[in-house]
């Protein structure tokens, strides 16, 4: 019983750090079609799909010349000027974003960790950029980002993974702890003859 305990103990230890990563691949951007559905122009606070958005993003339709180009292959993206916040509709450990053109004055921050577009970009141009992925070890449920010029354009996939809470993996611990331990008392029960 007490190496349950202590194996217990050193995974929720373990699942506790602050951890994150970044990727960047190419790929097919396809399922980048958040934005689709929310009429072009639409910017200040609104809901969408249970995402809130609220801040100096605008949504387009189409590429305005010094202003916004949006990602290949995105009939619709979010350009940002300013600040913007978006609360995702669950608590995931992971999210995807088709990044049209990773400036170095973009910014973004996910569970604690600023990604720098400069960081974005010197990865981008070795890979033929398209799709940013952030994960983290610890689940989020917002995202904030910045820019000093009206140019972060990006897509968002459209739903996000949830991430299982703590009740849950509490659950699935004592559950196999509980099997574990009848398999035990199984294995020990005297035979009668």
């Amino acid at each position: 019983m007490n190496r349950i305990a202590i194996a217990t103990v050193a995974f929720l230890a373990a699942t506790s750090a602050h951890a994150a990563s970044l990727s960047i691949t190419s790929g097919n951007s396809d399922a980048y079609t958040l934005f689709n559905a929310v009429e072009p122009g639409t910017n200040g606070t609104f809901a969408f799909d249970g995402y809130r958005f609220s801040g100096d993003g605008t949504v387009y339709d189409t590429n305005i010349p010094g202003v916004a180009i949006g990602p290949s292959n995105a009939n619709y993206y979010m350009a940002v000027d300013g600040e913007e916040t978006i609360n995702l509709p669950t608590l995931t450990k992971s999210i995807s974003l088709l990044w049209a053109t990773p400036d170095p004055y973009n910014s973004e921050v996910v569970g604690g960790i600023t990604v720098l577009g400069q960081q974005v970009e010197n990865i981008a141009a070795e890979s033929g950029v398209g799709i940013v992925t952030i994960s983290s070890a610890t689940p989020f449920s917002s995202l904030q980002l910045y820019s000093s010029q009206p140019a972060f354009e990006f897509q968002l996939k459209d739903g996000v993974t949830p991430a299982p809470e703590a009740s849950t993996w509490a659950m699935l611990v004592i559950g196999f702890a509980s099997l574990g331990y009848a398999a035990m008392r199984k294995r020990h029960a005297p035979v009668s003859i």
